[in-house]
């Protein structure tokens, strides 16, 4: 496995194709996910705890979120958008510690750290 694989990722910002940024509050406990060695990826996102699977393949990656918590969102709430682009994903770079996640159709980039 690639080492993405076993660190937890924090969200940094979502980048959009369309110049729109998403960054969560810099306090924020959530926005984050691991991907885990048995295949499953352990997401949170601001009150809720996600998870599915994903599959691994060079610099190919592709989640399946199949499960979440349903807790109340706070106004102002990203996780929506979180948990879709996540599953969105199709490929990923790691950089100087910093992990990108590029988006389908090139749609935007997620970048997080460690």
């Amino acid at each position: 496995m690639h080492s993405i694989v076993g660190p937890v990722w924090r969200c940094v910002r979502t980048r959009y194709a369309d110049d729109t940024t998403l960054t969560p509050a810099a306090d924020a406990a959530g926005y984050a996910f691991q991907l885990k060695q048995d295949g499953t990826i352990h997401i949170r996102g601001d009150c809720n705890v996600s998870g599915g699977s994903f599959s691994l393949k060079d610099a190919d990656l592709a989640i399946t979120i199949t499960h979440s918590t349903r807790a109340a969102r706070p106004d102002g709430s990203l996780e929506d958008a979180f948990i879709r682009d996540l599953n969105r994903t199709v490929t990923f770079l790691l950089k100087n510690d910093v992990l990108y996640l590029v988006l389908k159709l090139d749609s935007g980039t997620m970048e997080f750290s460690e």
